[in-house]
């Protein structure tokens, strides 16, 4: 998918995530796919960057049920430990889909080592089964803040795993 922004990535894999429990990074991406298309299994991160992974390799170990985690390559850069752990505990359950647009798109779009760090690799060095990398262009779509609290978000996230 080269050659699109990450709102365009976003937009093609809504059909693959509908039904699915989604951990989605924070800033922009998760922004994006509120605007997008909006489901209770979905967690929009608001803070704790570098963590969508390891959050999603929790919610995983909890369930049987697939589990998504939209990761940007500068999130999965900020913590790349989470691919060693992941790795470690190999859940099958666990997809992690990395949008890689060489950017630190939410504090603007300073460029990220993923030019130099080839991250695919990267995670089969580490054991991580499910790993899927996506080229974009740096840029953030024209949309507006989730309109969830933090408290709103997390409660019907883990309503949506019972």
């Amino acid at each position: 998918m080269d050659g699109l922004t990450r709102y365009d990535v976003l937009k093609r894999l809504v059909p693959q995530l509908r039904g699915h429990i989604v951990i989605c990074t924070l800033g922009f991406p998760s922004r994006e796919l509120y605007a997008l298309f909006d489901q209770p299994t979905t967690f929009y991160m608001l803070g704790s960057m570098g963590l969508a992974s390891s959050i999603g390799l929790g919610v995983a170990l909890f369930t049987t049920r697939d589990v998504i985690v939209l990761e940007g390559d500068g999130s999965l850069l900020m913590n790349p430990n989470a691919l060693f752990t992941i790795g470690q505990e190999a859940p099958d359950n666990l997809i992690i889909v990395c949008i890689d647009n060489h950017a630190y798109g939410s504090t603007g779009n300073q460029p990220t080592l993923a030019r130099t760090i080839h991250l695919p690799q990267l995670a089969e060095l580490c054991g991580v089964k499910n790993f899927i990398h996506i080229l974009a262009k740096p840029g953030n779509a024209n949309v507006g803040v989730i309109p969830l609290s933090p408290h709103r978000i997390k409660q019907r996230f883990m309503a949506s795993l019972h």
